[in-house]
């Protein structure tokens, strides 16, 4: 079977010939409208230019009228081979970025500021994309590579700015490979983003780190492990916690909330709202508009986690209640606040109130359709919403744009 025949086996650039032609405009027609060459695109098309930056498919979709991005990547969903659970289609790219790397003592110096502004870049599409699964999974193969380089052939001050730019890379993929489908190899890549905050000699990166490698273990379903992992680095961090620092008391305060949410999964749920107390203390400190840049800890957040805590101390209606008063939308991460309206949605559930839960899914999705397909716990949802003699005509449409039902 030849590409043309095989839509899935399509490149990017075949797809953007294909958008272009299909409005019936010219290679020069396009270049004008993105502001680009003909030559740009002409590379692009023929795949001598890959395109690797989400800012630049957004740009082509903008221009080429299409209306996800995804029609130019192609679909990026894929089963386990078993099929059990989604995975995303660059995955196995970025496990390639991340085994052993030999050292090479040719390599030059590293750019670090290039590598700082890609990691910016890819921050901010991971925070504000509906597709932020394939914004992070197109470039993390690059930043891998780049940033380990820069760790392997630094020296002096540099190295210790490559490790923290490592430590970064590492952050964007842990976020990456929980959503999808690679939870394993997330908490490796978490105790690897440990090691090298350590190495740096960071305290607020250390922190961070530790917070990743306790969100890893209750992201695996190991809650016990995840509370004494968080406690321990409360312990630690105390110590560098100096007051006037926001970004010290947003991390000790994300610290406490993931213990908090570990508590409650335990269904301790009186330590539960004592450790989420002490989180909001902290959130009430930082004001009401701050939002930590990496955890987005803040009063909003505490706020969702304490929907999540009596969601899964099985209070669903406590969950529904305290949602009530919060105003997502302000909250600067799309995933976080996708998870937010599926944990409400699987409230509703419980409630038995299916049109709510519904309502709120579909709300899910319209912050993210990419974390909506990709989350185990919107998928039970889906799966328990399509047990019904006659399941709604939003139910089957929605079932079919996560993919599972044909």
């Amino acid at each position: 079977m030849s590409k043309g025949d095989n839509n899935e086996d399509l490149t990017i650039g075949e797809r953007v010939r294909l958008a272009r032609q299909r409005r019936g405009l010219s290679r020069r027609a396009v270049a004008e409208l993105a502001g680009r060459t003909e030559e740009w695109l002409r590379q692009i098309e023929t795949g001598e230019r890959p395109v690797q930056r989400i800012d630049t498919l957004q740009l082509l979709a903008r221009v080429l009228k299409v209306r996800d991005i995804s029609e130019l990547t192609g679909s990026l969903f894929v089963m386990t081979k078993d099929g059990s659970r989604p995975q995303h289609g660059r995955l196995a790219a970025v496990r390639r970025a991340l085994r052993p790397h030999l050292s090479d003592t040719t390599t030059p110096s590293p750019d670090l500021a290039a590598l700082r502004r890609s990691i910016q870049h890819a921050d901010t599409a991971w925070l504000v994309s509906r597709q932020q699964i394939t914004a992070l999974g197109l470039v993390l193969p690059e930043l891998l590579s780049a940033a380990i380089a820069a760790q392997q052939s630094a020296t002096g001050q540099q190295r210790r700015e490559a490790l923290r730019l490592l430590v970064e890379v590492y952050r964007l993929t842990d976020n990456y490979l929980r959503h999808a489908g690679d939870r394993q190899l997330a908490a490796q890549v978490c105790d690897r983003m440990l090691l090298a905050a350590q190495e740096a000699d960071d305290p607020e990166l250390i922190s961070l780190s530790a917070y990743k490698v306790a969100a890893a273990a209750q992201n695996n379903d190991e809650p016990e492990e995840a509370l004494t992992l968080a406690m321990d680095a409360v312990k630690l961090f105390r110590p560098w916690l100096t007051s006037g620092d926001h970004e010290a008391l947003a991390l000790w305060g994300s610290l406490h909330l993931c213990a908090s949410t570990s508590a409650a999964r335990l269904r301790r749920g009186a330590e539960a709202d004592r450790l989420w107390s002490i989180a909001d203390e902290a959130a009430k400190a930082l004001g009401p508009n701050y939002h930590h840049p990496a955890t987005i800890f803040g009063q909003l957040n505490c706020g969702i986690h304490a929907v999540d805590i009596a969601l899964e101390t099985g209070r669903s209606s406590d969950a529904v209640e305290r949602s009530a008063n919060l105003n997502v939308s302000t909250v600067p991460s799309a995933s976080r606040r996708a998870r937010h309206f599926i944990d409400l949605a699987r409230a509703f559930y419980h409630r038995r109130d299916r049109a709510a839960a519904v309502g709120a899914l579909l709300t899910a999705e319209r912050q993210s359709t990419e974390v909506v397909t990709f989350n185990q716990g919107a998928r039970r949802l889906m799966y328990d919403l399509l047990r019904a003699k006659r399941p709604e005509p939003e139910v089957l449409a929605l079932a079919g744009r996560m993919h599972v039902i044909a």
